[in-house]
């Protein structure tokens, strides 16, 4: 999300709120945003109910699954490397 942020903020238009964080609205945020990603993400049950739902999958759709997922991790960390010398050169 933070690369497409650095996306529209060089080539559409100028995000002034990006230079101007203060110490205290990442010290209020910074808890908020964690807090938020424990019940979004990182929420046990919801990993276990996942975990129920693709149980019967087949090798050939685990394999599938896995490669998309690596390919997707993958290509969201160099698209974050390619475009730091392209936004900030």
């Amino acid at each position: 999300m933070f690369v497409l942020l650095m996306y529209v903020d060089k080539f559409i238009t100028p995000i002034k709120w990006l230079k101007n964080i203060n110490k205290t609205s990442i010290y209020i945020g910074g808890p908020i945003y964690y807090f938020a990603f424990y019940l979004l993400v990182y929420n046990k049950k919801r990993w276990d109910a996942y975990v129920e739902e693709f149980k019967d999958e087949s090798e050939k759709q685990r394999k599938c699954g896995n490669f998309i997922v690596i390919a997707y991790l993958i290509g969201s960390i160099l698209l974050f490397f390619i475009s730091l010398p392209i936004l900030y050169g």
